[in-house]
């Protein structure tokens, strides 16, 4: 059974020209491209531009499996994002050289990653109570319900200034940081 969902790659990084022709097989059997170069002179006129290139398509369940791992095994970098449908909610994953697993988070029709208010009003709640009483807001949240909030906490309550850094911390772990991915160049 399948869903053809709509989805983007964006994909940057150096690319042997001995591989050209694998690459655009592994596009062409796995999208239905509907923008992005399908033949080697097209990719080769977009890498001048020294840019990552994006290609605009139609896949199974918005996936590029078989692609992604292309990207991965040759160190191109990447940025995938699939179509919020009925059933199912939008992604997006991405993976540079140096990562371990692909990141990924939720996102939105447009593609813009998204966490739950959930996730971060716990967190945001804590700091606005830290700007109002500062350190004196710290022993009102030793309860917390969220265990980010607790752990953040205790480290304020055990040395104040080491609070904002946990808290900095933590949020960065949270919030979605999609990196920037380098052009896609072509090595002859």
């Amino acid at each position: 059974m399948s869903e053809y969902m709509g989805m983007t790659i964006t994909i940057g990084g150096t690319l042997p020209a001995s591989l050209i022709g694998e690459f655009l097989k592994v596009i062409s059997d796995e999208l239905s491209i509907e923008s992005g170069p399908t033949t080697e002179s097209k990719l080769r006129k977009e890498t001048d531009r020294k840019k990552p290139i994006k290609w605009n398509a139609q896949s199974n369940y918005g996936q590029c499996n078989d692609l992604k791992a292309f990207c991965t095994e040759h160190g191109l970098s990447y940025i995938h994002t699939s179509a919020a449908s009925v059933e199912y909610d939008g992604t997006l994953q991405y993976w540079i050289p140096g990562m371990e697993e692909e990141g990924l988070f939720s996102a939105s029709q447009n593609g813009d990653p998204m966490i739950s208010v959930d996730t971060i009003r716990p967190l945001v709640n804590l700091l606005m109570e830290y700007a109002k009483k500062g350190d004196d807001a710290l022993p009102l949240f030793i309860t917390d319900k969220n265990e980010g909030v607790i752990e953040v906490v205790e480290k304020g309550l055990k040395n104040s200034k080491d609070f904002l850094p946990a808290l900095s911390e933590k949020l960065q772990n949270i919030l979605p940081e999609v990196p920037k991915l380098p052009p896609l160049i072509i090595k002859e």
